[in-house]
């Protein structure tokens, strides 16, 4: 057959229009066969959760003409429909076939199923489909058959509900009040108190957003699901009045809060927090005010008053350091939203009834001015916790104050954690210069009989201080020994209270502590010369490096997995791991510093020291050469 010349252009047109015929030839061949299924079989459970994906074992058979596979665009897929056959999801999820299936073959496939997010009763039609073609059900002249389903809210592991107990919805601030309910297990997880499963509670705003968690209270046995059992939670309301909302919640520590599985959370209530009338931000101030009017009265009547009158008035002004410092040491606590342990608030009396004992001997015309430094040193000390408190999460200590000379070059951050309302803790200095003026202007002789009676109440105020003084004196362990965080004694003994004790452990394990005679020097070479053949290195190891550089690399606040960690194909520290191959890692290792975890570490890892069971090496001993 000859050929046919065609210039460059048109010979292109002409192929594609050849590749074009191809196509809808080959389009028009495959509408030419016929596309049905038969389901033969399936494992489809009668019952499923909300939303849950299961995995569903169907066999069909191929009772068309068309050859199907993957490759080609054919799937089993599903459509879930409600009583009257009407669509709910028609877009099912697709499930590929595991090899081609010709005409009168069969297969079984591994299908994936969700289920509709709610609650019902529902119809599941098997399908298969070629995707960008067509839905086999739509070219069968017999609809595929349907399955019913009942979805129901799936069991959780992590659920609960309140049987009995309610939430007051009217609370007094600063006050602790106790919830009592019973709660009852939900879930298919039993609950135990090894297994660190609780009752808290979370404190929201009223646009729902979360304020702050409350304290845990773990399950006091064990309780199997279906069970109920009996927890009385303290709950701590918002340091300031208003409008909040409460939510009763429970937590398994290190695994979830409960609200995030169960399908039925307890619901949330609007609790009015009003001003508790000892815990206002104007009770110093109101205090100073009313004892000044009544210390100006019996200046002006000296003469008229009875001498019960003038001895009451004269102690006015220890009434108000004792109240005022009382009142704001809770200014401490709030700032973090921690409650204070229980005999707390008698601890911290204590420690101002002793102050009040010793201003009691000073001379009257001197002793109300002296009172109002004190009061005023107080407030500035408590102030300057709360704003160390809202940053750091804890009080000041005299190591930190030590490193008080940076305080300069960090300025504008401690001004901005600075707030309007930290005022109310000077606020009572006023009136209090007004009421030291009136107590020191009083001269009634006869005052011994009130301060007789004023030493007394005192005395036995000072009772709670010295049981926790000996407490503190002749423990051994835990959090009055070893303390990895200040609040924790502060909520045992009050702030004030907190800064002596510490003033005293630093003062005599330096300034008061004793030096070293020849004698304590010769039995310390000793002891070191004696276990020096313990100290001697030994072990294949010993002596590898030995002519080589050692690079050490110290990474702040890193766990010893990090390195070599992989996520979603990306390495957490790539640049570290380069080294991996070449360095030795030394995974049986226990903190042992106290405040100082940075120089502690590096005195235990680089000098071979144990840390000071208190205060920071590098300030304590900044001055030291370690070798």
């Amino acid at each position: 057959m000859p050929g046919i010349l065609l210039p460059p252009g048109a010979r292109r047109r002409a192929a594609i229009g050849v590749i074009l015929l191809g196509i809808a030839g080959n389009a028009l061949a495959g509408a030419g066969g016929t596309c049905s299924f038969q389901v033969v079989r399936s494992d489809l459970p009668a019952r499923l959760g909300t939303g849950q994906q299961v995995r569903v074992h169907v066999t069909v058979r191929n009772t068309g003409t068309v050859t199907w596979s993957s490759g080609e665009g054919f799937a089993l897929s599903y459509h879930w429909l409600d009583g009257s056959r009407r669509p709910v999801t028609w877009d099912g999820l697709r499930s590929p076939l595991p090899a081609p299936v010709a005409p009168g073959e069969e297969v079984t496939v591994t299908a994936r199923v969700n289920a509709p997010p709610e609650r019902g009763r529902y119809l599941l039609q098997w399908d298969m489909v070629q995707e960008h073609v067509c839905w086999f059900s739509r070219r069968m002249d017999t609809a595929p058959p349907v399955h019913e389903v009942m979805v129901e809210p799936a069991p959780a592991e992590h659920a609960f509900s309140v049987v009995s107990g309610s939430l007051p919805r009217i609370v007094l601030g600063e006050k602790v009040w106790t919830a009592r309910v019973r709660v009852r297990n939900d879930g298919t997880l039993s609950w135990t108190p090894e297994g660190r499963i609780s009752v808290s509670y979370r404190w929201l705003r009223r646009d729902g957003r979360q304020l702050r968690e409350g304290q845990r209270i773990r399950v006091p046995a064990e309780v199997k699901p279906g069970e109920t059992v009996e927890v009385e939670v303290p709950i701590l309301p918002p340091a300031r009045p208003g409008l909040y909302r409460l939510q009763l919640d429970m937590v398994h520590e290190g695994v979830a809060w409960f609200r995030r599985q169960d399908p039925t959370p307890e619901p949330a209530v609007t609790v009015l927090v009003l001003p508790h009338p000892l815990a206002t931000p104007w009770f110093g101030f109101a205090t100073a005010l009313v004892l000044g009017v009544l210390v100006w009265w019996a200046a002006r009547r000296d003469r008229r008053a009875g001498a019960l009158a003038v001895g009451a008035a004269s102690l006015a002004d220890l009434v108000w350091l004792v109240i005022s410092l009382c009142v704001k040491q809770g200014a401490v606590l709030r700032a973090v939203g921690s409650l204070p342990a229980p005999g707390s608030k008698g601890v911290m009396l204590s420690g101002l009834a002793l102050v009040a004992l010793l201003l009691l001997w000073i001379p009257q015309r001197l002793r109300p001015w002296l009172t109002w430094v004190v009061v005023a040193a107080g407030s500035f000390v408590i102030a300057s916790d709360v704003i160390y408190a809202r940053y750091f999460d804890d009080v000041i200590s005299v190591a930190v104050l030590v490193a008080g000379g940076q305080v300069a070059d960090v300025g504008d951050s401690v001004l901005s954690l600075f707030r309007r309302e930290d005022l109310w803790l000077a606020v009572d200095l006023l009136p209090g210069l007004w009421l030291a003026w009136g107590c020191s202007r009083l001269r009634r002789r006869r005052l011994v009989a009130a301060r007789t009676v004023a030493m007394l109440l005192l005395l036995v105020a000072l009772v709670p201080g010295v049981s926790k003084a000996r407490a503190i004196a002749r423990a051994e362990r835990g959090k009055f020994v070893q303390t990895f965080r200040n609040f924790f004694l502060v909520q045992e003994v009050g702030i004030l209270n907190f800064h002596v004790l510490d003033l005293w452990r630093t003062a005599r394990a330096t300034w008061l502590k004793p030096p070293l005679g020849e004698r304590e020097y010769g039995e310390v070479r000793s002891w070191f010369e004696e276990r020096r053949p313990f100290r001697g290195g030994r072990g294949p190891w010993f002596g590898s490096g030995r002519g080589m550089n050692l690079l050490m690399i110290q990474v702040e606040s890193m766990q010893g997995w990090v390195p070599g960690l992989v996520v979603n194909g990306q390495a957490v520290t790539p640049n570290l791991d380069l080294f991996k191959p070449n360095f030795i890692q030394f995974t049986r290792c226990t903190d042992q510093t106290s405040l100082g975890r940075t120089s502690d570490g590096e005195l235990t890892s680089q000098v071979s020291l144990l840390p000071l069971p208190g205060g920071v090496a590098v300030f304590t001993y900044a001055t030291n050469s370690w070798v």
